[in-house]
C-alpha cells in the first residue's frame, strides 16, 4: 500500500494535484487512486508516519519511507521506519 507523508502549507492544493495527476501507463488512473492514506499537513515526518501506521494498521518497522531530505530520513529511522534518501530531483522508474 502507498501512503503519503507531506509537510505542506497548502494541503487542499496538494490533494487537488493528486486527484489531477495521472500515473504513467495507468490508462487514466489518478495518483490519488493509488494512495491508501495521506497525511498532508504542517508537522514533522515522525508524526505523519505514526498517524499512517495507526490508520492503516501497519507497524512502523514494516514501513519504507522515501524522502530527499536527510533530516526527514533520520527522523523516520529514529522511530523504526526504514528510510531511503532520494535525489533532490526525485525518483522515476
Amino acid at each position: 500500500r502507498i501512503a503519503i507523508a507531506s509537510c505542506c502549507d497548502e494541503p487542499e492544493w496538494a490533494h487537488e494535484l493528486l486527484r489531477t495527476f495521472e500515473i504513467a501507463g495507468g490508462a487514466g488512473t489518478k495518483m490519488w487512486d493509488c494512495v491508501a492514506h495521506a497525511e498532508i499537513r504542517y508537522g514533522n515526518k515522525q508524526g505523519h508516519l505514526r498517524r499512517i501506521s495507526e490508520k492503516l494498521g501497519v507497524p512502523l518497522r514494516e514501513m519504507v519511507f522515501f524522502d530527499d531530505q536527510s533530516g526527514h530520513c533520520r527522523g523516520a529511522g529514529e522511530i523504526g521506519v526504514v528510510a531511503i534518501q532520494t535525489p533532490h530531483n526525485g525518483v522515476t522508474l
